[in-house]
């Protein structure tokens, strides 16, 4: 009988939870509850003071502005600084904190051209192609410009990578279209000389096909590329754009399409100096150019 009664002990203790055996599992089984904490600060920007209250925002209220839209009666190029910038990462209170000569430079490092110099641009298209979007616009600029992989653009632009593929040819063509169209080399007047003409360098990435240093620009100290452009005097246009070329190719053979070396017939036919109709007189521009670089 009290062998019967200790087993029947050991059974309701088990049951009950009470055996020595049990005692690790009754502590693991306790919930552990933290002391309470002040609220964690939320930092949205270093030079910002800490705010307990303040909330990140989302990234719809920042990253897409309303004010470029199709339905846009009025464009100015504040208008497109200010979406430019918040598409591109620079929110409103950002913005709103900083001159407008630093913003200007943000927009330049994503789009290449002031917003002064896109206006009139965006206006053409408009007129030309009515059902454009101007986010688009933008987004095209920015590839062109920065040449991003699609990855990296659906990131900032939030469309998906086959939008953005599609976008960017289709709006390229059609700003190719337009500047086909502006730039003309027939002069509205007839003056002795009418046009000016330059080449200048642009900075770009290493060629990392064709490494040489054939593309190292002394001014930059760089990878560039060499570009002539002839304007007009007496006209707020451009006329011919040529190019790209060597930078160390000398401005004066870009214009004659070759040197003084090669048979005429040998050179470049589509250069400046064979667009000349005769008593044209813009070869004299390049030459005094020429003349006083040699003289400084």
């Amino acid at each position: 009988d009290d062998d019967q009664a200790s087993s029947d002990d050991e059974v309701s203790s088990a049951a009950n939870g009470s055996g020595d055996d049990n005692e690790e599992s009754q502590v693991s089984s306790v919930t552990f509850v933290p002391p309470d904490r002040p609220p964690q600060q939320v930092f949205v920007n270093i030079q910002q003071r800490p705010n307990p209250n303040l909330s990140l925002p989302r990234i719809n209220e920042t990253l897409t502005p309303t004010l470029l839209t199709n339905s846009l009666s009025v464009l100015t190029h504040s208008t497109i600084l200010e979406a430019g910038l918040a598409y591109a990462g620079f929110g409103k209170e950002r913005q709103e904190r900083n001159n407008n000569s630093r913003k200007v430079v943000w927009f330049k490092s994503f789009y290449g051209v002031e917003p002064t110099t896109i206006l009139p641009f965006f206006l053409d298209i408009k007129a030309e192609y009515p059902d454009i979007c101007y986010k688009d616009c933008l987004m095209t600029m920015n590839w062109l410009y920065l040449y991003d992989t699609y990855p990296v653009l659906s990131g900032r632009w939030k469309y998906c990578e086959e939008y953005i593929g599609a976008k960017v040819i289709e709006y390229g063509k059609k700003m190719a279209v337009i500047a086909r169209r502006k730039i003309v080399f027939e002069l509205k007047d007839d003056v002795e000389i009418g046009r000016t003409v330059d080449c200048s360098t642009f900075m770009i990435h290493e060629m990392r096909l064709d490494p040489s240093s054939k593309w190292f620009d002394w001014k930059t100290h760089s990878c560039g590329l060499k570009y002539e452009f002839a304007l007009a005097i007496y006209e707020a246009r451009v006329v011919s754009v040529r190019g790209p070329d060597y930078p160390s190719t000398h401005d004066i053979t870009v214009f004659r399409g070759g040197t003084t070396d090669e048979d005429i017939n040998d050179r470049d036919q589509n250069a400046l100096y064979f667009q000349l109709e005769e008593g044209d007189n813009a070869w004299q521009i390049v030459a005094m150019l020429v003349n006083q670089r040699k003289l400084l």
